[in-house]
């Protein structure tokens, strides 16, 4: 199985949006079972309170066990403080991270951590595709 986390964008101000995208990329792979998707704000109302500890930790535990993270920054003035705080985690345990949008594309630290960095998420869908490739072939020997 290879498993991928969506991060990126999770406000009940643009909850379409929040929810549109994870949904296009999910139906994109409609055809390859063996990829699992983790969408963080699947069966949550983004109009409800959560314990902050549950959240994160639930999200952290999710990074840590995905073969990939794509992460959405297409919204200049959201903060993506949560989606950096998941791309730390992926790099700390050596798991590829895409991000797509055009917000924040020059800050060190986000460059730094990043695998690719690319405008927007059919180049990001493409990466996906090559990622799952490559990780067949080599679960393959």
């Amino acid at each position: 199985m290879f498993t991928v986390y969506l991060g990126g964008a999770i406000t009940k101000d643009k909850e379409d949006f929040c929810r549109e995208w994870r949904d296009k990329i999910i139906k994109r792979f409609y055809r390859y079972p063996e990829i699992e998707f983790i969408n963080p704000i699947e069966g949550k109302d983004l109009n409800a309170e959560y314990k902050p500890k549950e959240i994160f930790e639930e999200d952290m535990e999710s990074v840590k066990k995905s073969d990939l993270v794509v992460v959405e920054m297409d919204c200049p003035n959201y903060h993506y403080i949560g989606s950096s705080i998941e791309i730390h985690k992926a790099w700390q345990e050596d798991i590829p991270v895409i991000v797509w949008g055009k917000a924040h594309t020059m800050h060190y630290f986000l460059r730094y951590l990043t695998t690719w960095r690319v405008d927007n998420m059919e180049r990001a869908v493409d990466i996906i595709f090559r990622q799952y490739h490559d990780y067949c072939q080599i679960s393959r020997w």
